[in-house]
């Protein structure tokens, strides 16, 4: 009987900690940043996508912008927000808020792409281009805020060697709604 009680305790514990889904059939994966501010808003979800084999990787704990560099494979990050109806009549800005821990090598630059209620991240348009900065914050210029909506900011590879990487618990993307 006590074997059992533990196999029983020991499953629930893998299942309560397992990824729950977000209604699109995607995992959202580890518990986003949060934060008091309504004014700030967090990723609901992040994805990393390798160019080759072309695969896609939901609900990560770090973020990715990575150009090949001979044998290392092509890395964009994919990074969705829920942006709240109240958010209609405001401006939102993307931030890429990067510690001291972060990765940033060549020019640490990195374009950007957006999409509206689209989960599977076909046909974005370029919004622009990040200047990554180690212990800082890289911007793109204000939007009017898609409120009520879904919203997906990609950051792939600019044209020469680079690698931008984070890790979701501590620092990265954000939109400051003003």
């Amino acid at each position: 009987m006590k074997a059992t009680f533990a196999a029983v305790m020991a499953l629930l514990t893998l299942t309560s900690a397992a990824p729950a889904p977000n209604g699109q059939g995607f995992p959202i994966g580890p518990p986003h940043r949060t934060s008091s501010d309504s004014a700030v808003i967090y990723p609901m979800m992040t994805s990393t996508y390798e160019t080759w084999p072309g695969r896609v990787s939901d609900g990560v704990v770090s973020g990715l912008v990575r150009s090949s560099s001979g044998a290392s494979t092509p890395v964009t990050t994919y990074m969705t927000f829920d942006i709240p109806p109240d958010a209609a009549s405001k401006k939102c800005q993307f931030n890429l808020r990067l510690s001291d821990g972060a990765t940033v090598t060549g020019a640490g630059r990195a374009e950007a792409a957006t999409w509206l209620d689209n989960l599977n991240h076909v046909g974005g348009s370029w919004v622009g281009r990040l200047q990554a900065v180690k212990g800082g914050v890289a911007s793109l210029a204000p939007v009017d805020c898609p409120a009520g909506h879904k919203y997906t900011v990609e950051l792939y590879q600019y044209a020469e060697d680079v690698e931008i990487g984070w890790n979701v618990y501590a620092d990265g993307p954000e939109i400051v709604v003003s």
